[in-house]
């Protein structure tokens, strides 16, 4: 089916095909030809491409017991995926729910692992403030864990409008606030002054619930008090790195409507790390500590190790090394920039290794520092020898 063809690149560098082909053979799917071809492909990538283009010319019921092979596996990620397949099914199904249904917001990444941080924020969701904000540093998980509660709120009011605002400069807030408009069939105001006041007045009229997230803001200013009234069933989500955001007198965010995101507690991030990894060392605690608990952190670090089939110990050793952090750096710009916004990936990933290329650093400074005494005192002892002789 088509939805295998649009999610092909998910399901290639997920999936494991040795996971799930007896399944579909057992079930018919697959036949002992059919493996074959697909076995005799040069690599496990070309080998799961070959299965996908097979099942995307099948009938549904092969959609179906790909789905139910996924599930069956056991995997969390796995059954994820799975959910997300038959997800866009009903989409495909549903063009009437689609229109209703407005949104500019994508799924969370197929790794979300429902955190503490992100249990907060759902029990916030349905408290008393109309505006939240989301604070805390880069690669925290604040974003992932609004795209996750947009989810929930999509699935509560099937007919919501959910929409995600850049606010990381004036011209990107304004684009997506006109975008919004566009989408309402409101009509765009040409005065930048004028686009605050027109979204706020068809948020007024638009008699659904509505879930606004105001993404990597800095300039609170751009943010009008009409946008952040009160409205039934609704709520804005306001994410940002700014401990406190400052805001004019007329803007009200109240101490208590503030969520720090601080990312993963230790043993939260080692069943994150055992869920991704088939290696369960006794190192997955200092790995979460080498990041600091922060998720993109640790995704970074399982792409990579699932990547280069490196044990977790190897890997902590290689981030010791200022060569090795750099290229592996490097590497997690390309691992994740197919699950994550490019535009902000780069000043995430030099944040998350800036702690570490500089511990590097310290870590070759000091190696060279014992091998120069090493020598030195060698040099001394030959020295004293020559002497006695």
């Amino acid at each position: 089916m088509d939805v295998l063809r649009r999610n092909h690149r998910l399901l290639k560098n997920t999936i494991s095909l040795g996971d799930i082909i007896g399944y579909l053979y057992e079930n018919g799917s697959l036949t002992l030809d059919e493996i074959d071809r697909i076995n005799n492909q040069a690599t496990e990538e070309y080998r799961m491409e070959a299965l996908l283009f097979k099942f995307a010319r099948k009938p549904e019921k092969a959609f179906v017991d790909f789905c139910k092979a996924l599930k069956e596996v056991g995997k969390p990620d796995y059954k994820h995926i799975a959910e997300r397949l038959e997800e866009f099914i009903l989409v495909l199904r549903e063009p009437l729910l689609l229109e209703k249904q407005k949104t500019n917001v994508k799924k969370t990444v197929v790794h979300f692992f429902v955190s503490g941080d992100a249990k907060v924020v759902q029990n916030a969701m349905e408290g008393k403030h109309s505006t939240i904000v989301l604070s805390g540093t880069a690669g925290s998980g604040k974003t992932q864990i609004a795209l996750w509660v947009a989810q929930q709120f999509t699935k509560q009011f099937r007919a919501a409008l959910v929409w995600r605002i850049d606010g990381h400069n004036k011209n990107s807030f304004l684009h997506d606030m006109r975008s919004l408009l566009s989408a309402l069939d409101e009509e765009v105001p040409v005065d930048d002054n004028q686009v605050n006041s027109c979204v706020a007045k068809a948020l007024d009229s638009q008699g659904s619930p509505v879930l606004l997230i105001v993404d990597d803001i800095d300039d609170v200013e751009l943010i009008s008090p009409a946008l952040l009234k009160g409205r039934l069933d609704s709520k804005v989500l306001i994410i940002t790195q700014h401990h406190r955001l400052q805001h004019q007198d007329n803007l009200s965010i109240l101490d208590d409507a503030y969520i720090d995101i601080k990312g993963f507690e230790e043993d939260e991030g080692v069943k994150f790390l055992e869920l991704q990894l088939d290696q369960h060392p006794k190192e997955l605690g200092r790995l979460v500590k080498t990041f600091d608990g922060l998720p993109l952190g640790l995704v970074a670090a399982c792409s990579y190790i699932h990547r280069t089939h490196i044990s977790v110990a190897n890997y902590l050793t290689l981030l010791t090394e200022r060569e090795a952090t750099s290229k592996i750096k490097e590497d997690t710009y390309r691992l994740l920039s197919s699950s994550y916004e490019k535009r902000k990936l780069h000043d995430i990933v030099d944040s998350l290794f800036a702690d570490l290329d500089c511990e590097s650093s310290s870590s070759e400074q000091q190696r060279s520092t014992r091998t120069y005494q090493q020598g030195d005192v060698k040099g001394q002892k030959e020295m004293t020898r020559v002497d006695e002789k």
